[in-house]
């Protein structure tokens, strides 16, 4: 009996931990999209850009979405005639 119940509280306890593990992860994942957002408001173009990019390796679902967006951020920045610190990559 005690072996079951050590099992079940072995088995319940990596669950919460896969739980809180996606939890946080999704928060982390929250929060760059508000550092994006910020940079991109502040226009420091190439600092936004590397946190898109971050954000695409954690959230891959919407990485069309976020590959649209850093194109748009390019985009921006060619239209203003500045370099921001962005250099096309093929």
């Amino acid at each position: 009996m005690a072996r079951t119940h050590a099992r079940a509280h072995t088995h319940t306890h990596s669950l919460t931990f896969a739980a809180s593990r996606e939890l946080w992860e999704a928060r982390e994942v929250r929060v760059l999209y508000s550092v994006a957002n910020s940079l991109l408001h502040a226009k420091d173009f190439a600092a936004a850009v590397a946190v898109l990019e971050s954000i695409v390796t954690r959230d891959p679902s919407h990485q069309s979405a976020l590959l649209c967006s850093i194109g748009r951020v390019y985009l921006q920045v060619s239209q203003q005639g500045e370099s921001a610190g962005l250099t096309w990559r093929r």
